[in-house]
């Protein structure tokens, strides 16, 4: 798992932009509370996050909020313990210094992941048992 968007496709997958703008500012939202929650030592920024809310979002109707919360919510069906492990691995290029979606979103931590809350938030999933053949 690298930070490099080259070897790294789950970084491709959330880099890559959505049609609608406040669809795009509800997915990064999402994923910098997923990165700042599963990984180990990450965490947002309260003050970019805030000023992107606020350029992003609060112009938006009720209906329209919805719509791109909707939207949003799509890119995250099929999120999986391997993609928290690999955009943990790659949330400097997701939200470093020069971040893809949001620069200075996230502080990067350890880069490893913590399986706790992937697992709180996803009770049904099992992991592959690592002795298996």
């Amino acid at each position: 798992m690298t930070n490099d968007p080259a070897t790294n496709p789950t970084l491709n997958k959330f880099a890559e932009r959505l049609d609608d703008p406040a669809a795009e500012a509800e997915k990064v939202i999402k994923l910098i509370d997923w990165v700042s929650r599963s990984c180990i030592g990450a965490r947002q920024n309260d003050n970019v996050l805030q000023k992107y809310r606020t350029e992003r979002l609060t112009s938006l109707k009720p209906n329209e909020r919805e719509e791109a919360e909707f939207k949003a919510q799509r890119v995250f069906f099929e999120l999986d313990y391997v993609d928290v492990a690999e955009l943990c691995a790659g949330i400097d290029y997701l939200f470093g210094t020069k971040g893809a979606l949001l620069p200075n979103g996230v502080t990067r931590g350890t880069g490893e992941m913590d399986l706790a809350p992937f697992l709180q938030a996803n009770p049904g999933h099992l992991l592959p048992n690592p002795l298996a053949k």
